[in-house]
């Protein structure tokens, strides 16, 4: 659907237009003269355009029309009456039988999906508005519940109300760091194992430190020390009998008597001490219990060491799993631009979110990729109402110039260009190979 005639009165710049333009039509003339005017009211035609800057209703006149026949039989008109003068008014559709259309803003909004997209323009945003613009284009029902498992669960880091490619990119960068931040950890870890493993001797027995009784150990020497004890007491007290029986030997019965049990006493606590220390190195088992202290520490260590490799091995595996997760979601946005059907090939989305063609940031890209794939964005965001509108030609080279008209030529859309030119307000068409001009229309049916 294109635009087959139209009709301008005091709009803005335009006092009075009656034109059928081609395909392609180039607006020339001088600051002032319209151009931007025109392009304007093909604008307000069928979207109920506000003037930010402008009023929509000349300065001399009481109201404005615009007029659009189209191709199929459709005629469009929009009237702006002097009330503030910045807000275009009622709008009144007529199909091609004569019956006016009911709902008619509905109906332009449901022809004009995206119209009057200015791919210049568009070239000219900063690039989170260009971002923003072309994942308009990406539709994808991919759910947050899937981006959710993607990750292993909900990252602080991520944004998921953004689109779903910029949301795959944060996934992406988070989850490259959280492998990061693990096999560093389980390189630390691991480092940690060895350090423990190389402090315990090789010919350590975890075994024998761990079956050895300290307790029965320390039970053993004190009965030993108690027993040597006895026997000193034992023999202090024989020699005491001895000496009493030197001075008193009235008492030599008693005190022999005195004498053999303390004998008695001493050869039992001998015998004890004897029995105590057959196959008992005590020299040995002080010298045991002496290392015991270092062969626990090493114990400790060996155990810090098996629970750390048991970590480090958790932590590769966490690793293992971070790594496969960003491979998943590296293939995702693969996935979804392979049946998103969008108009620009290659189209991708950096780690920073911003999108990109063939991996290059839109930035980056010459200025005629840039204005080639701003053509397709336009044409993409189309309705069926196929009218591109282009301002600021002439800031193109001659080359850019041609790529554009040659790039809007195989699109098969109507085109509206507008550039500076020393001269009134003309449209000339570029479909015909001399560029002639595009008369007004004869006759009395101009409806002002």
């Amino acid at each position: 659907m294109k635009v087959s005639r139209l009709v301008i009165k005091n709009f803005q710049g335009v006092s009075e237009l009656d034109v059928r333009p081609e395909d392609l039509n180039l607006i020339a003339g001088r600051n002032g003269a319209g151009k931007t005017s025109l392009l304007a009211a093909i604008t307000a035609a069928v979207t109920s355009a506000r003037g930010e800057k402008l009023r929509l209703v000349r300065d001399d006149a009481g109201e404005a029309l615009v007029l659009l026949e189209l191709d199929d039989g459709y005629t469009v008109r929009r009237e702006v009456e002097d009330v503030g003068g910045r807000t275009a008014g009622p709008v009144t559709v007529i199909d091609g039988t004569g019956r006016e259309v009911n709902a008619a803003q509905k109906f332009l909004s449901a022809i004009g999906a995206g119209f009057g997209f200015d791919p210049l323009a568009f070239v000219a945003l900063p690039p989170q508005e260009q971002t923003k613009r072309l994942l308009e284009l990406v539709h994808t029902d991919l759910p947050v519940a899937e981006l959710i498992k993607l990750g292993g669960g909900m990252l602080p880091e991520v944004d998921y109300t953004r689109h779903p490619l910029q949301v795959l990119t944060a996934l992406i960068k988070a989850l490259e760091e959280h492998r990061r931040i693990a096999g560093r950890d389980a390189r630390d870890t691991e480092g940690m194992v060895t350090k423990l493993r190389a402090s315990v001797p090789t010919d350590f027995n975890p075994v024998v430190v761990q079956g050895f009784d300290l307790a029965g150990a320390y039970a053993t020497l004190q009965r030993r020390d108690e027993t040597a004890h006895q026997m000193e007491r034992a023999k202090a007290r024989v020699d005491e009998v001895f000496g009493k029986l030197e001075l008193v030997r009235r008492q030599v019965a008693d005190l022999e008597q005195q004498q053999a049990l303390a004998e008695s006493q001493w050869n039992e606590a001998q015998q004890a001490l004897s029995d105590l220390c057959v196959g008992t190195d005590f020299e040995a088992l002080k010298e045991r219990i002496r290392t015991y202290e270092i062969d626990r520490q090493h114990l400790a260590a060996l155990r810090d060491a098996e629970a750390r490799e048991q970590q480090a091995a958790e932590l590769r595996e966490q690793y293992a799993t971070l790594a496969d997760r960003i491979e998943q979601a590296r293939n995702k946005p693969g996935e979804i631009l392979a049946t998103a059907g969008l108009p620009i090939e290659g189209l991708g989305v950096n780690d920073d979110g911003f999108v990109t063609v063939n991996g290059r940031p839109f930035s980056q890209l010459s200025t005629g990729e840039q204005l080639r794939a701003a053509v397709d964005v336009a044409v993409a965001t189309l309705g069926d109402l196929k009218v591109v509108l282009i301002d600021g030609f002439e800031r193109l080279d001659e080359d850019g110039q041609h790529d554009v008209i040659e790039h809007l030529r195989a699109a098969g859309v109507q085109a509206f260009i507008a550039q500076v030119a020393d001269s009134d307000l003309t449209i000339v068409s570029l479909d015909d190979e001399d560029g002639d001009e595009i008369k007004s229309v004869d006759g009395d049916d101009i409806p002002f």
